[in-house]
Order: structure tokens, then sequence, then C-alpha cells
């Protein structure tokens, strides 16, 4: 289906951006249209995430003068915006809106979901969206479909243990961060934020950002592992950055320790719940 698509989409994008604001070679700047355009095929949330970033990176990151980055990054928007652009006048044709629907008006729910309604604040969605990470990450039982998120959901002892092992290597890596890690001069900087895990740190935030806007805003349906299962691949490759990051620096090799251990937790929670978890109810 074309949300799964996204994710495939998406990692192609990840790599096109890179290698552009690595060598800022035309085939990169290539790829990195054709997958925008797919993913603004693929979804409508991709005109808010990742088009705007995209654009920005284009813009401003790339070893290039300012006028040929501006240029480049039109171009790009503008080639990636045709295919969605006739797609959207369609739909507005044939439903008076572009996206096929009112995604403003409030909706009258169902008897059976109407306890969706008391979830539509910021603090709601970020509660949801926390709730969503970690049942997904970390629950052997089920993961985070609408039955789960919108009622009441007790942790178990292995969500906390993953919660744990996230704030030790958070620690970890403030520690780094804290030992004179970072960047000193412009040169540094620039160097930085053309790095593959700068560039993850961007998505994710944007990401998430631009979901709790929308969100807020927007009728949709209470947030869960559908909306946010595009940014777990983002999420698992900045672990693999922040790890070797991490490493490079440390002189203690107990450093690893919370990274491994969280590895090993998510990978086995994820094989156990493919085998085990049963079907769950939309409602």
């Amino acid at each position: 289906m074309a949300e799964t698509l996204f994710v495939l989409l998406l990692l192609t994008l990840v790599l096109a951006l890179q290698g552009y604001q690595e060598r800022a070679v035309g085939r990169c700047l290539v790829l990195s249209t054709g997958a925008l355009a797919g993913l603004a095929l693929a979804r409508y949330f991709a005109l808010v995430f990742p088009l705007p970033a995209a654009a920005l990176n284009l813009a401003l990151l790339p070893p290039l003068p300012w006028r040929r980055r501006l240029r480049n990054a039109a171009i790009a928007l503008t080639v990636a915006g045709i295919p969605i652009a006739f797609w959207m006048g369609l739909a507005g044709g044939a439903t008076g809106f572009l996206t096929g629907d009112d995604r403003w008006a409030p909706r009258d729910l169902p008897a059976e979901v109407a306890h969706w309604s008391k979830d539509t604040g910021l603090a709601d969605h970020a509660r949801l969206t926390a709730k969503t990470l970690v049942i997904d990450f970390f629950c052997p039982r089920q993961h985070a479909g609408l039955a789960v998120v919108t009622r009441p959901h007790p942790q178990g002892r292995v969500e906390w243990a993953g919660l744990v092992l996230v704030l030790a290597a958070g620690v970890v890596l403030a520690l780094q961060l804290g030992q004179g890690a970072l960047p000193r001069t412009a040169l540094d900087r620039v160097a930085v934020a053309r790095s593959g895990g700068a560039l993850l740190v961007e998505l994710v935030v944007f990401f998430y950002a631009t979901t709790l806007a929308v969100w807020t805003f927007a009728n949709n349906d209470p947030i869960h592992t559908r909306f946010l299962y595009p940014s777990y691949a983002l999420l698992v490759l900045l672990g693999f950055h922040a790890y070797a990051w991490v490493m490079a620096r440390a002189r203690e090799p107990a450093c690893a320790v919370p990274f491994v251990g969280l590895y090993l937790l998510v990978g086995a929670v994820q094989l156990w719940r493919s085998v085990q978890a049963a079907p769950l109810p939309i409602r």
C-alpha cells in the first residue's frame, strides 16, 4: 500500500540528500526530486514533511554558490509538486476539497469511538505520541493500534527496561557532549551539518513537530502506529549514529552497554511480537 511505500521513499530521500550535501552530485538531486514526488503521492502529509525539510537542505547545505542552491531547491520542489498538484486538482474537482475531504471540520464520531474526541489538544497528541513510541518499540504483547493507545495501558517490566536503557544511552551521549566534543569553528559546524547524523536529527525533529502541529488543528484519528511508523526507520538509524559517535570519542568500553542492551531489547521485542501477537480490533 502507498503508506508502506512512504518508508522506502523516505530512506531513499535520506541517502540522496546526504550524497548531495557531501558532493553536490546531479544524480543525487534527481533522486531526491523523484523521492519527494513519490512521497507526496503516497501521503498528503509529505506536503508538510519531508518536502519543506528537504527544500531547506537543498537550499542551505550543498557545497555550491547560494544562487545555485536556491535554484536547485526551487527546481526540485516544482518538479516534485507537479504529480501531487495534478492529483489534488482532480480531487478538488470531484469533491470540492483538494485533499478529497474536509480535514478541518468537527467530526461526528460513532458512539463506540466517541472517546476519541477527548484527545484533541496538543498535550493529548504529545501523550499519545510518547505512548505509541513506548508500546511499538518495547511492548512484547501488542503494537500501538487505535484500540490500545485510546485505552488505559499499564506498562510492563519490558517497557520500563526499555525506557531505562534509553535514559542511560541519553546520559552517556550527554556526557560525551559535555566533554568538549561540540564543533568549535565555522568549518567544523558546516561539516557537522552535512553529516548523516545531523540530517537524521533534523528530519526526526521536523517529523514530530509537524505531526503534533497538524494533529492539533486537523480532524484526524488519534495518533497511533499508522501515523508514526514512517519515522521508526529514522529513529533506528539515528540510534546507530549516536552509538558510533559516542564510541569514537569514549574512553570507556562500558559506554557501549546501554546502546547494545537497547538494540538487543528492541530486536527481541519485535521478533517476539511478530510471532506471538494477536491481531487487534480497529476500535
